[in-house]
């Protein structure tokens, strides 16, 4: 091995590695006991001796050194408060905290719900429509169809006469079974009506995926044109985002059941002759909660 040392005449040859006494402070740094230079910067105002920054170690700050870095530690961490809370967290781009982000982003929607509720309130544009079924999979038809306009008047109110069984389960609820709709019409004869009501017009009911899914079911059954209506509104989901209790266990806002959600609004029922679990009277409570949110 050769012990001639390297000399560098230009700064642009000399290896990203090797670095003068200053370089190394600049970056922290100080020679370690006995450390060596191993090359020169010769030339211009040198000669400079070079050294291995792989040999160097940390220079030790001094006390104001050390007090400003923990400043400046400190306004960082001050920096990555919440600015709700004030819990030091991961934060999102508008500097608040996941569980503030969250939070915030809840008060968005129940605010964009109320907004979009008492615009349909203030519409009349819509009908709401309810069904009752003779159960809940996907073999189930309709056995009752409830419609009501935006001025409240109870359009439909009729009892559909399925082919498939009705489940005791279903009855439970509404009681419709065999015997109370051996005189009612079969969907085939109702349809019409139907369609002429609903087609191209604006829907919303309360849990507006089933009663879709209901009517469509029904609709392929018996091999009639699917209702084309223009749009569907779900109010539960609405009324949900407006009230803002989160679930964690199912991601999403908790629904509320019909005559729940009334309560919640104070909507007086003393002057409606219709009850729960009866198509028609389902689709007239939906009106009244929708009702409930127009500006005074």
């Amino acid at each position: 091995m050769s012990d001639v040392m390297q000399n560098f005449t230009n700064w642009e040859d000399v290896p990203e590695n090797l670095k003068t006494k200053t370089q190394l402070s600049k970056e922290g740094l100080k020679l370690a006991p006995e450390q060596q230079p191993v090359a020169m910067k010769v030339g211009g105002y040198g000669p400079f001796p070079l050294y291995d920054k792989g040999e160097a170690i940390p220079k030790r700050q001094s006390q104001a050194q050390r007090e400003a870095s923990l400043a400046n530690l400190q306004k960082a961490r001050d920096a990555l408060k919440c600015v709700d809370c004030g819990v030091r967290d991961r934060l999102d781009r508008n500097g608040r905290c996941d569980i503030c982000r969250h939070r915030h982003w809840v008060n968005r929607e129940s605010l964009a719900a109320q907004e979009r509720l008492s615009e349909l309130a203030a519409a009349g544009n819509w009908l709401i429509v309810d069904t009752e079924t003779t159960g809940l999979d996907d073999t189930a038809q309709v056995v009752q169809i409830g419609i009501v306009d935006a001025t409240g008047q109870v359009l439909m109110r009729q009892m559909v006469r399925p082919d498939v069984p009705i489940s005791p389960g279903a009855v439970a609820v509404h009681g419709l079974d065999t015997v109370a709709l051996a005189g009612a019409p079969t969907w085939l004869e109702v349809y019409n009506d139907v369609s002429r009501l609903l087609n191209g017009r604006h829907l919303l009911a309360y849990n507006a995926a089933f009663d879709r899914r209901i009517l469509d079911q029904t609709c392929w059954h018996y091999g009639t044109t699917v209702l084309n209506a223009a749009s569907w509104t779900c109010v539960m989901e609405l009324f949900a985002a407006y009230v803002g209790e989160w679930s964690g266990y199912h991601g999403g806002f908790r629904w509320h059941k019909l005559t729940h959600a009334l309560g919640i609004m104070g909507v007086d029922l003393s002057d409606g002759e219709y009850g729960v679990h009866d198509a028609g009277g389902d689709a007239w409570l939906t009106w009244k909660l929708v009702r409930s949110f127009i500006e005074p």
